[in-house]
């Protein structure tokens, strides 16, 4: 199979579940790996076409080692390879990538996304090194993630299309909200070469363009929504497509209102999925952001709590 093909369709980021705890004195709540067996079942029946893993959206950087090692075996184990698994491995700092990548590629996940480093912001010359030196020595494929909101730096289409040409690069999520940009990197790379769409309130263009597929937020609340924009899309079929997409798009845009993944975890909480628990610096949404939540998950005729 051409490793384009590993990952294709809807890929929800997923939220990393938490229950309430006593022993923190931050207040952090323990990983509830009964509701992230939940969550995983319910991405799964709604026709994903692989998960991402320990993303932004997974709140990898409140996880210490011990947990993150324990989520990644409970979800390689749930899934049972059943979808493939798209690990977030990126830092600021290349030798700790490396590593991260190893122990993916040690406890069986199928590939790796990999961000921009950020804070520390390199230049061209140095990001590209950055992901040369993992990409030479990860047994994983990588998928680069671009995301200059979150990073500092914006990768330009020139170095994305540098990188593309590594055997063991096989695609970027690119989240730079630009689609000329995207039509550039789809149109001047081959078919081994996957973009991703970054942007929910976006996809239906992004697909439209020629993406692999979308890392989705919103796929954790409505996989089946998302999965099937991208079936129909690539299908050819855009009038199905924009029906589907239509029918989220509010609810694309309201579960960023508030710093993400607030909004998404209390849309799960209504559910029934998760408890509505983020670790600080991140706090629940606002009762305002409940209601404009409800009101969309009521137009889908989702049961809620």
């Amino acid at each position: 199979m051409n490793n384009k093909h590993l990952l294709q369709g809807c890929i929800p980021a997923m939220v990393t579940p938490f229950q309430t705890s006593q022993t923190s004195t931050a207040g952090n709540a323990t990983v509830d790996y009964q509701s992230l067996t939940k969550l995983t079942e319910h991405l799964i029946n709604g026709n994903v076409g692989g998960l991402c893993l320990l993303g932004t959206t997974g709140e990898s950087v409140t996880i210490n080692s011990a947990e993150r090692t324990k989520i990644i075996q409970h979800v390689v184990n749930t899934v049972n390879g059943r979808v493939p698994i798209l690990l977030g491995a990126g830092s600021n700092n290349t030798e700790t990538t490396m590593e991260l990548t190893k122990e993916g590629a040690d406890l069986g996940v199928d590939a790796v996304m990999i961000v921009t480093p950020y804070y520390n912001k390199p230049q061209e010359s140095f990001y590209i090194k950055h992901y040369e030196t993992v990409a030479n020595t990860s047994t994983l494929p990588i998928i680069m993630y671009n995301i200059p909101s979150r990073t500092g730096v914006d990768m330009t289409t020139k170095a994305i299309l540098h990188l593309a040409q590594h055997p063991n690069i096989i695609g970027i999520k690119e989240g730079a909200d630009s689609l000329e940009k995207i039509a550039t990197i789809i149109s001047q790379t081959d078919n081994s070469f996957a973009l991703y769409s970054a942007s929910d309130s976006e996809n239906l263009p992004i697909l439209a363009l020629g993406a692999t597929g979308a890392i989705t937020v919103l796929g954790n609340i409505v996989p089946q929504n998302v999965a099937q924009i991208c079936h129909h899309i690539s299908k050819g079929n855009l009038h199905k497509a924009q029906t589907e997409y239509y029918k989220t798009l509010e609810l694309s845009k309201i579960i960023f209102r508030e710093s993400s993944p607030a909004p998404t975890k209390l849309a799960l909480t209504l559910m029934g999925i998760i408890e509505n628990k983020l670790r600080a610096p991140l706090y629940t949404a606002s009762q305002e952001t409940e209601q404009l939540i409800r009101t969309e998950l009521n137009k889908l005729n989702l049961q809620l709590k």
